[in-house]
């Protein structure tokens, strides 16, 4: 969102267009440089983490289920 807005206060400080390039693109460099860096470190850690995040998932599943049915069998029609 803030690189889409960015161009707004650039405008009002009457900052040069070539200025103002250079400036995003090296904060665009650096930002998907800190993606890039994040995808390949998260992508090591969850095959490592794939067990028990499995087992979390079936069990989260589990519990959303036993909700959705205990509401359903305690739901009473609107009170008057």
């Amino acid at each position: 969102m803030f690189r889409t807005v960015i161009s707004i206060p650039a405008g009002l400080a009457h900052m040069g267009h070539v200025r103002f390039v250079a400036f995003t693109a090296i904060g665009t460099g650096a930002w998907n440089v800190v993606l890039i860096l994040g995808g390949a470190w998260l992508g090591r850690t969850l095959q490592h983490a794939e067990n028990w995040l499995s087992g979390g998932t079936l069990a989260l599943i589990a519990m959303a289920v036993v909700w959705y049915v205990w509401r359903i069998v305690t739901w009473r029609r609107g009170r008057s």
